[in-house]
């Protein structure tokens, strides 16, 4: 094995800061929250959007009805201001990038900041998947092999 450190994995921009910061200041608030950190993968799409409401097997109608006027806009973005990251924000970026050094990955990815959204109990993550009827459990699972 080599033993020379490993450099820090590289957090996208898109997934710390441009649509999360987005959504924060669309939803009017003056930092960046877990919350924004999920809506900002769901408005990204592909892999992350996907897995939380498909393998979930969530109720995607409903779920997409429900939160349509946060995920429809995709990369679109508004002019503002950087946000600072609320505590819980950054705590999911740490949990995301430890679980890439675990994995020894160079980067942060969507899959598993999703993962790392999904591991409080009291998450709006685990809360959205509970109302529209997912299965976190099973979504949580399966990130943990997708994630690697």
């Amino acid at each position: 094995r080599d033993a020379t450190p490993r450099p820090a994995p590289i957090i996208a921009e898109a997934l710390r800061d441009a649509l999360a910061g987005d959504d924060a200041y669309r939803q009017g608030q003056s930092d960046v929250r877990a919350e924004n950190l999920l809506f900002g993968l769901l408005r990204f799409g592909k892999l992350p959007l996907m897995s939380f409401t498909q393998v979930s097997d969530m109720d995607r109608e409903q779920f997409h009805t429900a939160v349509l006027d946060r995920v429809q806009r995709g990369t679109e973005r508004v002019a503002h201001d950087p946000l600072p990251l609320h505590a819980d924000a950054q705590g999911a970026l740490e949990a995301a990038t430890a679980l890439a050094v675990q994995r020894r990955r160079n980067d942060v990815n969507g899959l598993q900041l999703l993962w790392a959204l999904l591991q409080a109990e009291q998450s709006v993550a685990v809360e959205l998947l509970v109302r529209f009827g997912g299965d976190v459990a099973k979504l949580r699972e399966s990130l943990a092999r997708l994630a690697s």
